[in-house]
Protein backbone atom coordinates (compact mmCIF):
# COMPACT_ATOMS: atom_id res chain seq x y z
CA UNK A 1 0.00 0.00 0.00
CA UNK A 2 2.70 2.76 1.24
CA UNK A 3 0.77 6.37 0.84
CA UNK A 4 -1.07 4.97 -2.20
CA UNK A 5 1.19 5.93 -4.95
CA UNK A 6 4.92 5.96 -3.99
CA UNK A 7 7.13 7.42 -1.56
CA UNK A 8 6.34 4.39 -0.36
CA UNK A 9 5.36 2.64 -3.00
CA UNK A 10 4.75 0.08 -0.73
CA UNK A 11 4.05 -1.30 2.96
CA UNK A 12 6.92 -1.94 5.16
CA UNK A 13 5.39 -5.74 5.17
CA UNK A 14 2.29 -7.17 4.08
CA UNK A 15 0.13 -5.59 2.05
CA UNK A 16 -1.05 -2.76 4.48
CA UNK A 17 0.16 0.36 6.63
CA UNK A 18 -1.08 3.13 8.26
CA UNK A 19 -1.19 5.81 6.37
CA UNK A 20 -2.24 10.22 7.05
CA UNK A 21 -1.68 12.56 3.85
CA UNK A 22 -3.26 15.97 2.90
CA UNK A 23 -3.12 17.33 -0.62
CA UNK A 24 -3.50 20.81 1.27
CA UNK A 25 -0.83 22.35 3.41
CA UNK A 26 -3.83 22.74 6.21
CA UNK A 27 -2.03 20.95 8.78
CA UNK A 28 -4.76 18.20 9.28
CA UNK A 29 -4.22 16.36 12.51
CA UNK A 30 -5.67 12.65 12.67
CA UNK A 31 -4.62 10.39 16.40
CA UNK A 32 -4.14 7.02 15.78
CA UNK A 33 -4.76 4.73 18.77
CA UNK A 34 -3.84 1.09 20.05
CA UNK A 35 -6.16 -0.49 21.58
CA UNK A 36 -5.52 -1.55 25.37
CA UNK A 37 -2.34 -2.59 26.06
CA UNK A 38 -0.90 -5.03 29.56
CA UNK A 39 2.97 -4.47 30.11
CA UNK A 40 2.48 -4.64 33.59
CA UNK A 41 4.13 -8.50 32.61
CA UNK A 42 7.51 -7.34 30.88
CA UNK A 43 10.70 -5.71 32.22
CA UNK A 44 11.94 -2.62 30.37
CA UNK A 45 8.71 -2.37 28.06
CA UNK A 46 9.87 -0.40 24.67
CA UNK A 47 7.59 0.23 21.71
CA UNK A 48 8.90 -0.37 17.98
CA UNK A 49 7.41 1.13 14.60
CA UNK A 50 8.84 1.30 11.02
CA UNK A 51 8.17 4.71 10.07
CA UNK A 52 8.79 7.23 6.87
CA UNK A 53 7.27 11.16 5.97
CA UNK A 54 8.87 12.31 2.72
CA UNK A 55 9.09 15.81 2.31
CA UNK A 56 7.58 17.10 -1.08
CA UNK A 57 9.07 20.15 -2.60
CA UNK A 58 9.81 21.55 0.99
CA UNK A 59 6.26 20.29 2.46
CA UNK A 60 7.21 18.35 5.76
CA UNK A 61 4.51 16.29 7.59
CA UNK A 62 5.64 15.18 11.20
CA UNK A 63 4.39 12.84 13.53
CA UNK A 64 4.14 12.93 17.85
CA UNK A 65 3.91 9.69 19.59
CA UNK A 66 1.73 9.59 23.00
CA UNK A 67 0.81 7.18 25.54
CA UNK A 68 -1.46 7.25 28.32
CA UNK A 69 -2.02 4.68 31.29
CA UNK A 70 -6.17 4.11 31.39
CA UNK A 71 -9.05 5.30 29.10
CA UNK A 72 -9.28 8.48 30.95
CA UNK A 73 -5.75 9.91 31.56
CA UNK A 74 -3.78 12.20 29.71
CA UNK A 75 -1.67 11.54 26.85
CA UNK A 76 1.64 12.08 27.57
CA UNK A 77 4.19 13.15 24.79
CA UNK A 78 7.20 10.40 24.11
CA UNK A 79 8.55 11.54 20.80
CA UNK A 80 8.28 14.08 17.91
CA UNK A 81 9.73 13.26 14.33
CA UNK A 82 9.25 16.63 12.34
CA UNK A 83 12.09 15.93 9.73
CA UNK A 84 12.25 14.18 6.40
CA UNK A 85 12.39 10.21 6.65
CA UNK A 86 12.41 9.36 2.99
CA UNK A 87 12.16 5.48 3.68
CA UNK A 88 10.91 3.12 6.00
CA UNK A 89 13.34 3.58 8.99
CA UNK A 90 12.97 1.35 12.65
CA UNK A 91 12.18 3.53 15.56
CA UNK A 92 12.20 2.34 18.94
CA UNK A 93 10.74 4.58 22.11
CA UNK A 94 11.22 3.12 25.76
CA UNK A 95 7.62 3.76 27.77
CA UNK A 96 8.47 5.03 30.89
CA UNK A 97 5.35 3.00 32.45
CA UNK A 98 3.91 -0.02 32.91
CA UNK A 99 0.23 0.04 33.12
CA UNK A 100 -2.71 -2.95 32.25
CA UNK A 101 -4.04 -0.66 30.45
CA UNK A 102 -1.36 1.22 28.15
CA UNK A 103 -2.73 3.03 25.28
CA UNK A 104 -0.01 4.50 22.24
CA UNK A 105 -0.99 7.15 20.37
CA UNK A 106 0.21 8.58 16.90
CA UNK A 107 -0.97 11.81 16.27
CA UNK A 108 -0.03 12.17 12.16
CA UNK A 109 0.29 16.05 11.34
CA UNK A 110 -0.54 16.14 7.54
CA UNK A 111 1.18 19.11 6.19
CA UNK A 112 1.15 18.55 1.93
CA UNK A 113 4.36 16.10 1.99
CA UNK A 114 3.93 12.65 1.10
CA UNK A 115 2.26 11.64 4.22
CA UNK A 116 3.11 10.20 7.52
CA UNK A 117 3.23 6.48 6.91
CA UNK A 118 3.89 3.97 9.87
CA UNK A 119 3.72 -0.22 9.77
CA UNK A 120 4.37 -3.04 11.96
CA UNK A 121 3.81 -1.53 15.27
CA UNK A 122 4.85 -3.76 18.87
CA UNK A 123 5.58 -3.46 22.15
CA UNK A 124 7.70 -5.69 23.72
CA UNK A 125 10.32 -6.59 26.60
CA UNK A 126 11.61 -8.91 28.63
CA UNK A 127 8.77 -11.25 30.14
CA UNK A 128 8.74 -10.89 33.90
CA UNK A 129 9.23 -13.79 36.32
CA UNK A 130 6.24 -13.97 38.70
CA UNK A 131 6.85 -14.86 42.54
CA UNK A 132 4.32 -16.61 44.15
CA UNK A 133 4.57 -16.19 48.44
CA UNK A 134 3.28 -17.20 51.21
CA UNK A 135 4.17 -16.05 54.88
CA UNK A 136 1.89 -15.89 57.69
CA UNK A 137 3.38 -13.18 61.20
CA UNK A 138 3.27 -14.89 64.11
CA UNK A 139 1.61 -11.11 65.43
CA UNK A 140 -1.26 -11.09 63.21
CA UNK A 141 -2.00 -14.97 62.76
CA UNK A 142 -5.63 -16.07 64.24
CA UNK A 143 -4.86 -20.23 63.75
CA UNK A 144 -6.43 -19.89 59.69
CA UNK A 145 -4.95 -16.57 58.42
CA UNK A 146 -4.05 -13.66 59.48
CA UNK A 147 -6.27 -10.27 60.95
CA UNK A 148 -5.67 -6.99 59.18
CA UNK A 149 -3.16 -5.03 60.88
CA UNK A 150 -5.34 -2.11 62.44
CA UNK A 151 -4.21 1.85 62.60
CA UNK A 152 -6.06 2.21 66.08
CA UNK A 153 -9.01 3.16 64.71
CA UNK A 154 -9.43 0.37 61.83
CA UNK A 155 -8.08 -1.25 59.11
CA UNK A 156 -4.38 -0.02 58.42
CA UNK A 157 -4.84 -1.41 54.69
CA UNK A 158 -8.03 -1.26 52.64
CA UNK A 159 -9.32 -4.66 51.05
CA UNK A 160 -8.13 -8.09 51.99
CA UNK A 161 -4.17 -6.25 52.71
CA UNK A 162 -3.31 -7.70 56.19
CA UNK A 163 -0.20 -6.07 56.53
CA UNK A 164 3.13 -4.87 54.71
CA UNK A 165 6.46 -6.62 54.16
CA UNK A 166 9.97 -6.28 52.92
CA UNK A 167 11.13 -8.70 50.28
CA UNK A 168 15.02 -8.88 49.21
CA UNK A 169 17.30 -10.91 47.22
CA UNK A 170 20.11 -12.15 48.22
CA UNK A 171 23.63 -13.66 46.36
CA UNK A 172 24.15 -17.31 47.51
CA UNK A 173 27.66 -16.87 47.98
CA UNK A 174 29.11 -14.63 50.90
CA UNK A 175 28.85 -11.40 51.35
CA UNK A 176 25.10 -12.35 50.09
CA UNK A 177 25.00 -8.81 48.43
CA UNK A 178 21.24 -7.81 47.15
CA UNK A 179 20.11 -8.18 44.26
CA UNK A 180 18.97 -4.35 43.60
CA UNK A 181 16.60 -2.61 46.11
CA UNK A 182 14.48 -4.54 49.00
CA UNK A 183 10.73 -5.05 47.09
CA UNK A 184 8.24 -3.30 49.34
CA UNK A 185 4.92 -5.68 48.66
CA UNK A 186 1.55 -6.24 50.77
CA UNK A 187 0.67 -9.43 52.09
CA UNK A 188 -3.00 -10.61 52.05
CA UNK A 189 -5.20 -12.14 54.85
CA UNK A 190 -4.47 -15.16 53.49
CA UNK A 191 -0.64 -14.82 53.87
CA UNK A 192 -0.29 -14.35 50.31
CA UNK A 193 1.75 -12.21 48.16
CA UNK A 194 2.65 -11.47 43.97
CA UNK A 195 5.91 -9.77 42.87
CA UNK A 196 6.84 -9.19 39.20
CA UNK A 197 10.60 -9.66 38.95
CA UNK A 198 12.69 -8.69 36.27
CA UNK A 199 13.58 -11.13 33.47
CA UNK A 200 17.30 -10.81 34.61
CA UNK A 201 16.63 -11.75 38.31
CA UNK A 202 17.47 -15.76 37.48
CA UNK A 203 19.69 -16.27 40.54
CA UNK A 204 20.05 -18.82 42.71
CA UNK A 205 19.24 -15.80 45.36
CA UNK A 206 18.13 -16.57 48.83
CA UNK A 207 14.21 -14.89 49.13
CA UNK A 208 14.48 -12.93 52.79
CA UNK A 209 11.62 -11.75 54.52
CA UNK A 210 11.56 -8.41 56.46
CA UNK A 211 8.88 -7.42 58.71
CA UNK A 212 8.30 -3.94 60.80
CA UNK A 213 8.55 -5.62 64.32
CA UNK A 214 8.81 -9.90 62.92
CA UNK A 215 12.31 -11.65 62.98
CA UNK A 216 14.06 -11.85 59.53
CA UNK A 217 13.77 -15.04 57.94
CA UNK A 218 15.53 -16.34 54.89
CA UNK A 219 14.62 -19.52 52.78
CA UNK A 220 16.48 -22.50 53.55
CA UNK A 221 18.31 -22.51 50.00
CA UNK A 222 19.26 -20.37 47.41
CA UNK A 223 16.30 -20.29 44.27
CA UNK A 224 16.10 -20.08 40.80
CA UNK A 225 14.12 -17.84 39.20
CA UNK A 226 13.99 -19.52 35.54
CA UNK A 227 10.29 -20.30 35.03
CA UNK A 228 7.88 -17.54 34.58
CA UNK A 229 5.89 -18.64 37.91
CA UNK A 230 7.77 -19.79 41.00
CA UNK A 231 6.12 -20.30 43.89
CA UNK A 232 7.68 -20.48 47.65
CA UNK A 233 5.76 -21.38 50.90
CA UNK A 234 7.36 -20.70 54.41
CA UNK A 235 3.93 -21.73 56.26
CA UNK A 236 3.62 -25.63 55.29
CA UNK A 237 6.98 -26.79 56.97
CA UNK A 238 9.75 -25.51 59.19
CA UNK A 239 12.67 -26.52 56.33
CA UNK A 240 11.64 -24.06 54.15
CA UNK A 241 13.75 -21.16 56.26
CA UNK A 242 17.03 -21.29 57.19
CA UNK A 243 17.60 -23.17 59.94
CA UNK A 244 14.06 -24.12 60.33
CA UNK A 245 13.97 -20.60 62.15
CA UNK A 246 10.23 -20.80 61.72
CA UNK A 247 7.16 -21.38 64.87
CA UNK A 248 4.70 -23.68 65.22
CA UNK A 249 1.14 -22.53 65.70
CA UNK A 250 -2.09 -24.23 64.95
CA UNK A 251 -0.30 -26.87 61.97
CA UNK A 252 1.28 -23.72 60.25
CA UNK A 253 4.51 -22.22 59.96
CA UNK A 254 4.91 -18.49 61.02
CA UNK A 255 7.80 -16.14 61.26
CA UNK A 256 8.90 -15.15 64.86
CA UNK A 257 7.65 -11.97 65.48
CA UNK A 258 8.67 -9.35 68.41
CA UNK A 259 11.99 -7.99 66.54
CA UNK A 260 10.63 -4.51 67.43
CA UNK A 261 14.74 -3.31 67.51
CA UNK A 262 15.32 -5.51 64.07
CA UNK A 263 18.39 -5.73 65.39
CA UNK A 264 17.91 -9.57 64.74
CA UNK A 265 17.45 -11.07 68.12
CA UNK A 266 13.86 -11.42 70.40
CA UNK A 267 15.07 -10.20 73.58
CA UNK A 268 14.85 -7.36 76.30
CA UNK A 269 15.94 -4.84 74.18
CA UNK A 270 12.69 -5.50 72.48
CA UNK A 271 10.68 -5.61 75.99
CA UNK A 272 11.82 -2.07 76.75
CA UNK A 273 10.11 0.59 73.84
CA UNK A 274 7.10 -1.67 74.16
CA UNK A 275 6.80 -1.43 77.84
CA UNK A 276 7.76 2.17 77.12
CA UNK A 277 4.59 2.56 74.47
CA UNK A 278 2.03 0.26 77.07
CA UNK A 279 2.56 2.87 79.86
CA UNK A 280 1.65 5.82 77.48
CA UNK A 281 -1.41 4.30 76.45
CA UNK A 282 -0.27 4.10 72.52
CA UNK A 283 -2.34 3.26 69.92
CA UNK A 284 -2.40 3.41 65.79
CA UNK A 285 -0.09 1.14 63.51
CA UNK A 286 3.19 1.19 65.28
CA UNK A 287 6.18 -1.10 65.42
CA UNK A 288 5.91 -1.48 69.27
CA UNK A 289 2.24 -3.16 68.88
CA UNK A 290 3.67 -6.65 67.82
CA UNK A 291 0.33 -8.40 67.43
CA UNK A 292 -1.06 -5.82 65.36
CA UNK A 293 -4.48 -4.67 66.93
CA UNK A 294 -3.93 -0.92 66.92
CA UNK A 295 -3.35 -1.17 70.66
CA UNK A 296 0.35 -1.46 72.85
CA UNK A 297 -0.55 -3.54 75.94
CA UNK A 298 0.71 -6.51 77.24
CA UNK A 299 -0.52 -9.06 74.76
CA UNK A 300 2.58 -7.48 72.98
CA UNK A 301 4.72 -7.73 75.77
CA UNK A 302 3.41 -11.22 76.46
CA UNK A 303 4.89 -12.79 73.11
CA UNK A 304 7.86 -11.09 72.40
CA UNK A 305 8.51 -12.17 76.30
CA UNK A 306 7.63 -15.82 75.32
CA UNK A 307 9.70 -16.04 72.25
CA UNK A 308 13.02 -14.26 74.32
CA UNK A 309 12.94 -17.44 76.38
CA UNK A 310 13.59 -19.44 73.31
CA UNK A 311 16.41 -17.67 72.60
CA UNK A 312 15.78 -16.88 69.09
CA UNK A 313 17.46 -14.62 66.56
CA UNK A 314 18.02 -14.08 62.68
CA UNK A 315 19.71 -17.13 61.32
CA UNK A 316 21.85 -16.63 57.58
CA UNK A 317 24.05 -18.65 55.42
Amino acid sequence: MGNGSNHPGTAHSGSYNACLKDATAASTKTLLISPPLNTTLLSDPALKFWLTQQYWSGDQDELRVFYKTGISHPWILLAEYSGNIASWTSEQISLPESSPNLFIGFEGNARYGYGVCIDDIEVSGSPLHTLNLTVFLEGLFNGSGLNKASNGSGSAFEGDTADRINIEFRESFAPFNIYGDAIVTYLSQAGETTLSLPSELVGPYYIVVKHRNSLETWSSEPVIFGGSNIDYDFTSYAGNAFGNNLKYLSGKYVIFGGDVNQDGIIDTEDMSPVDNAAADFQSGYLVTDVNGDGVVDTADLSLIENNSALFIGTLRP
